[in-house]
């Protein structure tokens, strides 16, 4: 309806004259006995407010303690046994306690938020009535103050004590919250006390407290001193209500009828009282949240910027502008609960009882839990100290031992240090003795041993003698050293072990008063649990029980326990007694050490004596061996010179033989490297053909056949030919090496025969000199000759007279001066040259048999070729007739294109006679609707229906109309391509089945009727490619395309037709009801229906 239609100016001027009529200003004061009535609501709510608070303010004082014994625990888990057991009880205890902490947190929030909401309730009850409080009866009222509107009650929640006390004065108990709270306390704080029945003591009290909030509300509502008055609880305005009324005169600026002073600045206030709930976040809730009004709570929550609190006249325009998009979105705001202000009063108790009693049990359980794992840890803590107590106990026992010890260890080392001089004197008089003994037999076994090395072993057993008599002087003199040293550290060791003595003895004293300090603090822990032992038997690991420890007493019994710890120089307490006990036994070992080096100064000077008389006896039997020796050697050098001379001969007629053989090897490995080079030039021709012919059979299978299960015998084929090309090569490397190697050498060779020619020449001028030294040693031997190099005969072995040591050693020198003869030199050089022949020999013998097998292989790799050729021809001709079954599917394919395409346009040819009959129908549809109109004003509604999807159907209609008419048109084109691609399909593969058979097969074929049967005999490389090139003319990728964007125009065609028939089956429904709306009616006059024409068409 337009606004300024005279039909809405009329409704507007009569809801105006409806309220003057109605309504009428009236102030009013809330009725006493209502009042006292709703009191002792408040009084019960007060009372349970006051108990939950100092409940668990009683229960957060025992988290306290429970926490910081924990606390202390983790700081000192080094006083534990079980160290990661005790920090993990406190872990988990301190773990509870925050639990139990949040859980007190938790319930006292939920307790203030129980008394802001009651304040709420009390504040949005008397709102709901504020327009006219005259009609209701009510107790406490709602007032403004310090720029704010706010319930009479809210004096009361400011100031609990007062409350708290009034309400008991009114049932005469004298009780205050200072007197409620020392009550709780002590019962909490009572380490006898059973909290399990204590805590039902307190479910039952506030349980019985909630099943009188009934009676209360019931009160509330029941009282009414004037039959022309409501009661206020029984007032069903929501909070949603409340507030849309508010806003509703805000936005219009008007007190819609209320005769209250300032009722619209009360509405600003209201608004403004729930924007300020709602920005406060110390306001545990807000009316419009807790009534599931969320859209209205965003908008208000969206918009709180720029409303100034306490100040209605700075905030009006925002509240304004807040009301207004409230007022234009009202539809949009609904909430999910809209419970009363007594329904609210009601629900409170109703869950924030059982929420309190429920958080009081977990808070119990979990601090009772906590409580055990903390007084558990006093367990190990006791046995810790004990342990700690114990120690330094035994460490007080073994020092006054170890001291007692170290005073009867240097009384007995002063006499064992006099002992160890009177064995060091009488060695001196042996060693010399032994020494000039030596010294002379010595010097007759050296003249020997310059005569000749015949007599080294007795020289060196005189020699070993002399050695033996000094190291025994030597060992002698280094245990009197040794021994005159111990004796000098055994009395430093005694001042170290008095200075160490003394240091114990002070260590004593102050142990002992260590001791007696952390003995009563033991004795103090178990005095403060109410316990006596006596302390001497602590230590007694089988009468000892660690005592029980109330969490009461826990903090104290720590403090004890805490202190009792090793004393500060406990860590080097063991050091020092280990320090003593250590002086004590190097004491010990320096006197054992004394005994043991005089006993080996004694034992050293007898050895001495020993080793001289040996000494005399070797050098003597040295001197004998001596003289024999030469003679030996005169005999040895004459039989050296005579085999000399047969080795010469026999080494000159090896040269010559080696040297034919030589030339012989050479002559034979130029054949052999003629042959080489023919066979590898056969052998790459065989492997090229092979693989060249492999590589097509190949390609033909992976690009046209797609599959390897035909590469089996091209494969082998070629396998066999490539093995036999690779054995090739592998015989004629080795032909090659040999000839390299053996070219290589041929300069050694030549320089191996120099080295034989060149020592052959040294070795015969080393004999001719051998034999004029050996003839010069006549002169020593009486002036004789010993033998002619000149005469035919030649004695086996040569007698000389008796020698003296003098000509003994005269000769002997002479002998060595005649080196001995080295044919090492022509034997080695011999040697290699012989060896270098022998193995051109054995290359040579090693060329031939590889020579051999490449020519072998050679064969066969021709034959593998010849293999290849054919199979890779067969698989060509297999890759044509794999190429015609493909085509042949592209052909089947492109006529099924062509069939789909076919129904295709059939179908738009239908769809477009099929739209014009839709369009009739919308057409007729419509004419009936306009006749309707004609007939009854309460059909127009139908008939512009009907007229607007008559236009619809036409749109459709004509879309759909050019729609399939292009659909018609591409399916033609289509076709016509399809053919085209399969006639060039049937030309293209004659003309390559022509080319592949060297155009021995010329007659047409038909992909999709005809066999491949002509052979593949043109060039392998060309006939692959010419089968490769049919693969394009299978790609129907475009076919594809144009049938899809066919399918796709039809889709849309068809839609089109649908919404055709939708559009013009609603044009008809509109028409039907047109007609019934006008059917009965009397005839709208004209000027109306000339009027309503003029608003249709504007």
């Amino acid at each position: 309806m337009k606004k300024n239609s005279p039909r809405c100016v009329a409704l507007r001027l009569l809801t105006v004259l409806w309220f003057a009529v109605v309504c009428r200003a009236s102030a009013s004061r809330g009725n006493p006995e209502q009042k006292n009535k709703e009191e002792v609501f408040l009084c019960g709510a007060a009372d349970l407010f006051v108990e939950w608070n100092v409940t668990f303010g009683a229960l957060h004082k025992r988290e306290v303690k429970v926490n910081t014994t924990a606390t202390k625990i983790l700081q000192n888990p080094e006083l534990y046994t079980n160290r990661t057991g005790m920090e993990q009880a406190a872990t988990v205890a301190i773990e509870m306690v925050k639990g139990v902490m949040s859980n007190t947190s938790a319930a006292l929030n939920a307790s203030r938020g129980f008394m802001d909401g009651i304040e709420r309730d009390f504040f949005n009850a008397f709102e709901a009535v504020k327009d006219y409080p005259d009609n209701f009866t009510f107790g406490h009222s709602n007032l403004e103050r310090d720029g704010k509107r706010e319930s009479e009650i809210l004096k009361f929640f400011k100031n609990v004590t007062m409350l708290f006390v009034k309400c008991k004065n009114r049932t005469n108990e004298n009780v205050t919250i200072d007197s409620l709270e020392k009550k709780i306390m002590a019962e909490v704080d009572n380490e006898t006390a059973n909290l399990t029945e204590w805590e039902a003591e307190q479910r039952d009290k506030w349980n019985a407290t909630l099943a009188n909030v009934t009676t209360w509300l019931d009160g509330m509502k029941s009282y009414n001193h004037s039959e022309t008055r409501k009661n206020v609880w029984k007032n069903s305005v929501s909070i949603r209500d409340i507030i849309v009324e508010d806003c509703d005169k805000i936005h219009r600026n008007s007190s819609k009828g209320s005769k209250v002073p300032n009722i619209i600045n009360s509405a600003y206030m209201n608004v403004m009282r729930h924007l300020d709930d709602i920005a406060n976040k110390t306001v545990v809730n807000n009316s419009l949240e807790e009534n599931g009004c969320n859209s209205m709570h965003k908008l208000f929550k969206e918009n709180i910027s720029g409303v100034v609190f306490g100040n209605v006249t700075k905030s009006k325009n925002k509240i304004q502008e807040i009301c207004k998009k409230l007022n234009e979105t009202l539809q949009n705001h609904t909430c999910t609960t809209n419970r009363t202000s007594v329904e609210w009063l009601r629900h409170r108790f109703d869950i924030t009882v059982p929420e309190i009693i429920e958080r009081l049990s977990k808070s119990l359980v979990q601090l009772m839990e906590a409580e055990k794992l903390v007084v558990g840890t006093f367990e190990d803590l006791f046995v810790s100290r004990r342990e700690v107590l114990c120690d330094e106990t035994r460490v007080m026992g073994k020092m006054n031992t170890t001291f007692d010890m170290m005073v009867e260890s240097d009384a007995s080392c002063e006499a064992d240090i006099k002992s160890a001089n009177a064995s060091l004197v009488s060695a001196v008089h042996n060693i010399t003795e032994a020494r000039n003994k030596s010294d002379a037999a010595l010097e007759r076994a050296s003249m020997a041993q310059n005569i000749t090395n015949a007599v080294s072993t007795e020289f060196d057993k005189t020699k070993r003698a002399d050695v033996g008599v000094k190291s025994a002087e030597r060992a002698m003199k280094e245990s009197e050293i040794a021994a005159r040293e111990v004796i000098s550290k055994t009395e430093t060791s005694r001042e170290e072990l008095k200075k160490v003595r003394d240091e114990l003895n002070a260590a004593r004293k102050k142990k002992g008063s260590h001791l007696e300090t952390i003995s009563k603090n033991f004795s103090s822990a178990l005095t403060s649990v109410q316990r006596s032992e006596n302390i001497n038997n602590v230590c007694d690991v089988s009468s000892f029980v660690a005592p029980n420890v109330s969490i009461y007493a826990a903090e104290d019994v720590f403090a004890q326990l805490v202190a009792i710890n090793f004393s500060a120089d406990s860590a080097s307490d063991g050091k020092l007694l280990g320090n003593c006990t250590q002086k004590v036994e190097a004491l010990g070992r320096l006197v054992e050490e004394i005994g043991v080096y005089s006993n080996a100064t004694r034992d050293n000077a007898s050895k001495a004596l020993q080793h001289a008389d040996a000494a005399e006896q070797s050098a003597k039997e040295a001197e004998e061996r001596a003289i024999d020796v030469v003679k030996s050697e005169i005999n040895e050098k004459w039989s050296e010179i005579y085999a000399a001379e047969g080795n010469m001969t026999a080494l000159s007629r090896k040269v010559t033989e080696l040297e034919r053989q030589r030339d012989h090897l050479y002559k034979n490995l130029s054949v052999v490297a003629e042959l080489s080079n023919k066979t590898m030039n056969k052998a790459l021709v065989a492997v090229r053909n092979c693989t060249a012919a492999a590589a097509i059979a190949m390609e033909a299978m992976t690009t046209v056949l797609k599959t390897t299960n035909e590469t089996g015998r091209v494969v082998d084929a070629n396998s066999s030919c490539a093995k036999a090309y690779a054995n090739v090569i592998n015989e004629d490397g080795a032909v090659q090496r040999v000839l390299r190697d053996t070219k290589a050498t041929k300069v050694h060779v030549g320089k191996l025969h120099g080295d034989v020619n060149t020592s052959l020449a040294a070795g015969k001028s080393q004999l001719e000199q051998m034999k004029r030294n050996f003839t010069a040693l006549s002169e020593f031997t009486n002036g004789g000759h010993l033998v002619l190099f000149g005469s035919a005969r030649f004695p086996a072995n040569i007698n000389v007279s008796k020698l003296s040591l003098e000509n003994a050693t005269k000769i002997y020198t002479k002998l060595r001066s005649i080196t001995a003869f080295n044919a090492s030199r022509i034997e080695e050089s011999l040697t290699s040259f012989g060896n270098v022949v022998a193995g051109i020999s054995s290359n040579l013998t090693v060329a031939v048999v590889h020579q051999k097998g490449a020519a072998d292989n050679v064969t066969l790799a021709e034959t593998k070729a010849k293999e290849v050729e054919e199979e890779t021809r067969a698989v060509l001709k297999k890759a044509l007739e794999k190429q015609r079954a493909r085509l042949c599917d592209t052909v089947k394919q492109l006529t099924e294109i062509n069939n789909k395409t076919t129904a295709l346009q059939k179908e738009a040819i239908a769809v477009r006679e099929s739209e014009a009959a839709q369009l009739k129908r919308a057409s007729a549809a419509n004419q009936r609707a306009e006749d309707a109109v004609t007939r009854a004003v309460a059909a127009e509604p139908h008939a512009a229906e009907a007229t607007a999807q008559y236009q619809l159907t036409g749109e459709a209609f004509r879309s759909a109309r050019i729609e399939a008419k292009h659909l018609v048109k591409n399916a033609a084109a289509s076709l016509q391509a399809n053919e085209e691609h399969i006639k060039k399909i049937n030309n293209n593969f004659t003309y390559a089945v022509k080319a592949v058979s060297s155009h021995h097969c010329k007659t047409e074929i038909n992909v999709y009727k005809s066999a491949v049967t002509c052979n593949v005999t043109s060039g392998l490389e060309e006939s692959l490619r010419e089968i490769q090139s049919l693969t394009a003319l299978m790609n129907i990728t475009l076919e594809e395309e144009a049938l899809k964007r066919l399918s796709l125009s039809d889709k849309s065609v068809k839609e089109l037709m649908q919404e055709t028939s939708r559009r013009a089956s609603a044009a008809e429904a509109a028409a039907a009801a047109a007609l019934k709306a006008a059917e009965g009616s009397k005839c709208t006059p004209l000027y109306l229906q000339l009027l309503r024409a003029v608003d249709n068409r504007s």
